[in-house]
């Protein structure tokens, strides 16, 4: 009976000391995706072009720019995603 208590206390101990160092952790950052079909390199305005899109624009200035990547020569893998 004893040793069954002791270890009920000790998973107990454990999970609650697992919750509050996931309570305690930074949240995650939120991370957007955005992919557009037939879309050119400088359309958009924080690119310099002349559409005007201030909510993209406002994600890219004040975010994190995918700006270096690998396509393929069609646009099949983007329409699939």
């Amino acid at each position: 009976m004893m040793k069954g208590l002791l270890t009920f206390a000790l998973v107990t101990a454990f999970c609650l000391a697992s919750i509050a160092v996931v309570l305690a952790a930074e949240p995650k950052p939120n991370i957007v995706f955005i992919t557009a079909d037939d879309l050119g390199n400088a359309d958009l305005g924080y690119r310099g072009g002349e559409i005007k899109a201030p909510n993209i624009d406002k994600l890219a200035t004040e975010g994190v720019c995918l700006e270096v990547f690998y396509g393929e020569p069609v646009c099949t893998p983007s329409r699939a995603g």
